[in-house]
């Protein structure tokens, strides 16, 4: 009789010894890409902007701030307490936001300091599950030169790590330099991972930002003076799917539910082997 082997794909299981062994892979987010480049037209121009968090060089000390969430970035007005920050060259500094779409309240940290901007009434309620990510350096005599910097990275989307489809570069981040590309966007949709046209609401991101510039460049916060404000700024805007379209998290089986199946599935294998022989 000669010897049959029964394959199972890596991501499923394998069966040593009789025993089935299951192999999970870690759940993802998947960002699709939709549109970047250095200046690609908005593809969520006629979407509800739910809110938008911007960073930027602003002031050393007080003088200014340094990050805001609200209806439109760093033009948040008085009802929404700013973030101060003094950049270190080239320090990633961590953030979140959260987002309850039954209140429709977003909350922004940053550098251990929280600011929760609520949306109007006519937005509550709305999904979030698109975003635009924009980056921009122009220069300022004395505080924005040639090599000043800045990136933001994403680093987990609902506590999942991330993936970028459609893109030559498939990293969740943003960056710009004076001097080289002084500008970029990137417009991403959140799609469900097995079928990757079913939209998947965003309830928290994580990740980090930094403003960098050359050891011997000038400082765009200099002590004393105002400084570079939004010559150097990134920005992530949420955005609402259209009106009536599928929004929602593909159901994904529960580990023993797996295991069930995996079970089925290698009993099934087992008995045509047998017939087979």
């Amino acid at each position: 009789m000669n010897n049959k082997i029964l394959t199972i794909p890596a991501t499923i299981g394998i069966v040593i010894a009789g025993v089935s062994v299951l192999s999970i892979p870690a759940q993802a987010y998947v960002l699709n890409t939709i549109a970047e480049g250095t200046n690609p037209a908005n593809p969520f121009i006629n979407l509800p902007k739910l809110f938008e968090v911007e960073w930027r060089a602003g002031t050393h000390g007080l003088g200014d701030y340094e990050a805001a969430i609200g209806p439109n970035g760093a033009n948040v007005g008085a009802a929404n307490p700013t973030i101060q920050v003094d950049w270190q060259r080239n320090m990633a500094i961590s953030w979140s936001i959260t987002y309850n779409q039954a209140t429709g309240q977003a909350t922004f940290n940053f550098n251990n300091q929280t600011s929760i901007y609520t949306l109007p009434s006519n937005l509550v309620g709305l999904p979030w599950d698109r975003m635009g990510l924009f980056a921009n350096v122009k220069s300022k005599t004395g505080q924005v030169v040639a090599n000043s910097r800045t990136t933001l990275n994403i680093s987990t989307i609902n506590g999942e790590t991330v993936l970028v489809e459609n893109s030559p570069t498939n990293v969740a981040s943003i960056n710009a330099r004076l001097g080289t590309r002084p500008t970029f966007s990137r417009y991403f949709e959140g799609v469900d991972e097995d079928d990757f046209t079913t939209l998947v609401p965003i309830t928290s991101v994580t990740g980090t930002v930094s403003i960098g510039w050359n050891a011997n460049a000038p400082n765009p916060q200099p002590l004393g003076v105002r400084g570079a404000g939004s010559h150097i700024a990134i920005k992530l805007k949420a955005y609402d799917s259209p009106l009536g379209e599928d929004v929602g998290v593909a159901s994904v089986p529960e580990p023993h539910t797996l295991i069930g199946l995996l079970s089925v599935g290698l009993l099934g294998a087992s008995l045509k082997l047998k017939r087979q022989l």
